[in-house]
């Protein structure tokens, strides 16, 4: 996706280990011992209901840890302020009779903490609804506010999702808000202009007020810089929508193969098989009628379009239930995307064990059966899940969201202390270290990552597997091997993939003996070392530890 204004890239670090053969992931479960409650401990629990598709992962105080906001659907959120050493500290956002459904997190008003905004549905169409938003203040209290209250109140509705994106180009982030269109209508999801200062105005006519599917994943697939928009559903046919960057959308038949993208429950993008584009995995089973469909892998070729090489690369699976919902990450530090599939039976029988499939070198993925994350009887049900590095050790984790069940958080225990990885943190740190002018909203932004042995590893800053909620990572993991160098980081910007010349703008620092090449790109200027004619030193940065309750006011 194209981005301006003046972002910054700070390498937070290079960990350098020996490599060693491929290695099976192991998962063990530390909910209870890093703070994540169970639904009985805070009286949320509603049969069968819980849980929305989706959590939102984000470092919402810009302290370089990342906190969670979960949805429960209709009983209650849950929120996790990360303490700064690998636990979490609960808060109540008191939504417990609210129909809770997806979630965002943004900066909206460009001060360097992020809002939270969250759908509410509409019970059923008998209360359609605006969403709730979440300021925090100069003392880190978190506030509870109406969409009246930032301009999201032109139409109540049956909210399903919720999407900051950057469409018209300016550097601040708009908002798409997605309906459950009712039968007879013709209009369903809302498009609004951020104006500036988290206040928003609703475009009309853009094009993608009337589809039909109201999941949505942003990505820039003709790579003209502006957003474009994939709807999709569970109960039928995905739609394509390319941007114009003016608030404009023009409905697209031919860029993928949209019957391969019927009956989707989840869609991650990501680079497979490091070739340095984006392709897109797609988990897919109807809810009604239940019609099984198989997973579908499209490998971008370029200008030879997309391929679906599920078959191929081992990953067409299809059991005797639903695979319900996709993450991914680089869980054994190889270099390759690995694959986390939930699995749903809808309560037709017991429990299936979710599946994790390990990227071979591009080649195939091979399913690791005993992974730790254990599946339990009826009637919990398989839901979500998001693969993220809750404790910043370099082995990315998986927090998972089963249906009448408690969220659990799930530590990477593979003993990968003998492989590389690197963290690049895009947008960091907070504005008050910054310049006040600078502008940072590097939401879809993909960096890609260039060794001396020729590899590039890719990444996007955002969700990695979306349905209903939307996640703001920004905080990227490459995994390495035994890559002890980095020749450049390059990412994208405006209308192209900017190459910038490590002669205009680079830093050569020694990390634990090795020399490292950064590239930045537009950097302006941070408190640690003026940065001036496109030259700078990279700013290693630690993670700023926090201890103690945070003691924050309940939202009114």
């Amino acid at each position: 996706m194209g981005w301006r204004g003046s972002v910054l890239v700070v390498v937070l670090g290079l960990i350098l280990v020996l490599a060693e053969c491929a290695k099976r992931p192991f998962f063990e479960d530390v909910s209870h011992r890093k703070g994540i409650q169970s639904l009985e401990e805070n009286h949320r629990r509603v049969p069968l209901g819980s849980k929305y598709d989706g959590a939102t992962i984000a470092d919402l105080d810009g302290d370089g840890w990342y906190d969670l906001v979960l949805s429960n659907h209709g009983n209650n959120a849950e929120w996790y302020w990360s303490t700064g050493d690998g636990s979490f500290e609960f808060e109540d956002p008191r939504l417990r009779y609210f129909d809770v459904h997806g979630t965002a997190a943004g900066d909206v008003d460009n001060d360097g903490k992020m809002e939270v905004i969250i759908a509410i549905g509409g019970s059923a169409g008998s209360k359609p609804s605006t969403p709730v938003l979440y300021t925090q203040g100069a003392n880190g209290r978190i506030s509870r506010t109406r969409g009246e209250g930032h301009g999201l109140d032109e139409m109540a509705i049956r909210g399903r999702s919720v999407s900051f994106v950057d469409i018209d180009n300016d550097g601040d982030l708009d908002l798409i808000y997605t309906n459950k269109r009712e039968e007879g209508t013709m209009k369903a999801h809302l498009v609004y202009e951020n104006t500036g200062e988290g206040q928003f105005v609703l475009r009309k006519n853009t094009g993608i007020e009337s589809a039909d599917a109201w999941k949505i994943v942003i990505f820039d697939i003709n790579e003209d810089g502006n957003a474009d928009i994939l709807f999709f559903t569970s109960f039928g046919p995905a739609e394509l929508y390319l941007g114009t960057g003016d608030f404009k959308f023009t409905r697209d038949h031919d860029t993928l193969p949209l019957d391969l993208l019927e009956y989707a429950h989840c869609i991650a993008i990501m680079d497979y098989d490091n070739d340095g584009d984006l392709d897109l995995f797609i988990v897919r089973g109807s809810d009604t009628p239940r019609t099984r469909k198989p997973n579908t892998l499209l490998e971008n070729r370029g200008t030879d379009g997309y391929t679906d090489v599920a078959a191929e690369k081992k990953l067409s699976v299809l059991t005797n239930y639903t695979s319900y919902f996709v993450t991914y990450g680089d869980f054994n530090n190889d270099g390759y995307i690995d694959l986390y599939v939930t699995i749903s039976t809808d309560y037709t029988g017991p429990r299936q064990k979710d599946l994790l499939f390990v990227n071979e070198a591009g080649i195939y993925f091979r399913e690791v059966k005993d992974h730790g994350i254990n599946a339990s009887g009826l009637p919990e049900d398989g839901n979500s899940a998001i693969a993220f590095d809750f404790n910043m050790d370099g082995n990315m984790d998986l927090l998972t969201g089963n249906r009448n069940s408690t969220w659990r958080l799930y530590e990477n225990k593979t003993d990968l202390t003998r492989r590389h990885y690197l963290f690049v943190r895009v947008g960091r740190p907070p504005a008050t270290e910054l310049d006040p002018g600078l502008d940072r909203n590097p939401l879809g932004a993909v960096v890609r990552v260039y060794t001396g042995r020729g590899e590039v590893f890719t990444r996007e800053v955002g969700t990695p597997g979306r349905s209903h909620a939307q996640a703001y990572m920004d905080t990227l993991h490459f995994g390495l091997r035994k890559n002890e160098a980095i020749e450049k980081i390059v990412f994208a910007t405006e209308k192209i993939y900017a190459k910038v010349a490590p002669a205009i703008m680079f830093s050569t620092p020694t990390v634990r003996g090795v020399e490292v090449t950064f590239v930045w790109h537009l950097v302006k200027s941070q408190k640690r070392g003026q940065v001036k004619n496109a030259r700078a030193r990279v700013t290693l940065m630690s993670f700023p530890q926090r201890r103690g309750i945070r003691n924050k006011k309940e939202p009114a």
